[in-house]
């Protein structure tokens, strides 16, 4: 589904914890999703309904996620989208089109962008061969411009190995080439090219015109397009610098959390872009 070049207004919807929730299906109206092993997230019927009513509308709507494709594509299959920044921005992928499109042009920046402060993809995989030899447990897929610890059944805090990983990244040298991101039970290395912010903004050069920009999250990733969005919102279980910066700026922060948030989150969009 390609992105409508002359959008008057593009949201950029965070997934885990914003749109998708996990836990029990105590509502007729939750819609199960299931990726990876054993894992399950739930999306409100309505939060489905109503981002259909903003592509409906004209509304660009790009999908920013940690996540990486083969845990996105369950999702892909249920809410409808012109775009998704993957890895954190790493990947910019139309899941909507048949073949899978990715943005070759904004992958190609990542590497071109190491390549000119160390050795390009080779510096991003020996990085990951001394994290694995430190004793990390490296999650290694496709498609992939990012590097994936786990933490998760490691007998490890993800706030401290995130810190140690840091330490580790600019012993190395590597400090101005890549930074660390908390993504739940994992921590993710990511190039500095990247960043939900950095493709946001490469995503909105390709409209025709400047749209109103809407951002929608509630975790650490999303802090840097929040700030630079016109409009706000975050759930109520939000932390607390995301829920701040939302107040602080006219922006909407949901009564509640879990799947019902979403719905009155993109209630509040929708309202706002009409």
């Amino acid at each position: 589904m390609a992105l409508p070049p002359q959008a008057s207004s593009i949201v950029f919807l965070d997934l885990d914890g914003t749109i998708l929730h996990k836990g029990e299906r105590r509502d007729s109206k939750l819609r199960a999703i299931d990726y990876g092993v054993s894992q399950r997230s739930f999306i409100h019927q309505d939060a489905i309904a109503l981002i259909v009513e903003l592509l409906g509308v004209g509304v660009a709507v790009v999908i920013g996620t940690g996540r990486r494709y083969a845990n996105f594509e369950p999702v892909a299959r249920v809410v409808k989208h012109h775009l998704a920044l993957l890895e954190h921005g790493g990947l910019i992928v139309d899941s909507m089109a048949r073949p899978v499109a990715i943005d070759s042009q904004w992958s190609d920046h990542h590497w071109a962008a190491l390549d000119r402060r160390s050795t390009g993809r080779a510096s991003l995989w020996q990085l990951a061969d001394d994290l694995e030899t430190q004793g990390y447990a490296i999650s290694r897929e496709g498609r992939c411009v990012s590097i994936r610890v786990e933490t998760k059944n490691q007998g490890v805090d993800v706030h401290n190995t995130a810190r140690e990983i840091g330490l580790f990244i600019s012993a190395r040298g590597f400090r101005d080439t890549f930074e660390t991101i908390i993504n739940e039970d994992t921590v993710d290395v990511i190039p500095r090219t990247s960043g939900k912010l950095n493709a946001a903004k490469y995503v909105v050069s390709s409209l025709e015109s400047v749209p109103k920009i809407h951002a929608v999250g509630d975790g650490e990733n999303d802090l840097a397009l929040l700030k630079f969005a016109q409009h706000r919102y975050c759930p109520a279980t939000a932390t607390q610098e995301v829920k701040d910066i939302v107040r602080a700026n006219n922006g909407y922060v949901a009564d509640s959390g879990g799947a019902k948030s979403a719905v009155q989150l993109l209630e509040e969009v929708l309202r706002r872009v009409r």
